[in-house]
């Protein structure tokens, strides 16, 4: 487990997404460990996308951006930096997600972050369907693995998450209940996130 203590103010994690350190650390989880050991929790989280005005396809469009951006991640909690947006193209499968999560904050900073990283396995991008699958990696305190899916489905767009998880150290073993209650509330608020975010981008201009 990495602690960032006292970091740089709005830190800046590209430089880290290519340093072997990270990039050269193997899966902590791969599809179907849930069905073979034991302590693993699953959960769905849904909010549908429905502005009056835009169309569907706006819609569908600024939510499938906030995800390819990473903009979907609320900032008081965490940040998440893929190496596809250093590189200027789209994300694919096997590419690096660094992820900073705000532990302990004061006065609007962060004082101590937790560092980990997880990996596309998988990404499907069609005409009105868009997900990503996130896989973490060796020393993430939580392994297991985060699909972030928008669809349209009947006429409506819908953000939906699946998360698969258990404690991966001693310490989150130990604080499951208080690590478990945490993850909920992370989750959550990635909703609302998404939600004032893309009825932001259709106000005040598209997420580009």
């Amino acid at each position: 487990m990495t602690l960032d203590f006292l970091p740089a103010h709005h830190a800046d994690d590209t430089a880290k997404i290519l340093a072997s350190k990270w990039q050269d650390r193997g899966a902590s989880y791969t599809a179907g460990d849930e069905h073979t050991g034991r302590g693993w929790h699953t959960a769905k989280y849904r909010r549908t996308l429905s502005f009056p005005g835009p169309e569907v396809a706006a819609v569908f469009d600024q939510a499938r951006a906030r995800l390819i951006n990473c903009d979907f991640v609320p900032f008081h909690r965490a940040t998440f930096t893929g190496i596809w947006n250093s590189q200027g193209r789209l994300p694919q499968p096997g590419d690096l997600l660094f992820q900073r999560f705000h532990l302990l904050r004061f006065a609007g900073r962060s004082l101590l972050d937790l560092l980990a990283t997880a990996r596309i396995a998988d990404l499907n991008d069609q005409p009105g369907y868009f997900t990503i699958q996130t896989s973490t990696t060796r020393g993430h305190p939580i392994p297991g693995s985060a699909d972030y899916a928008v669809a349209v489905e009947r006429g409506e767009v819908v953000f939906e998450m699946q998360v698969i998880a258990r404690p991966g150290t001693m310490f989150t073993w130990l604080t499951w209940p208080l690590v478990s209650w945490y993850q909920k509330k992370f989750w959550q608020a990635i909703l609302t996130t998404m939600v004032k975010g893309v009825r932001l981008d259709l106000t005040e201009g598209p997420n580009v």
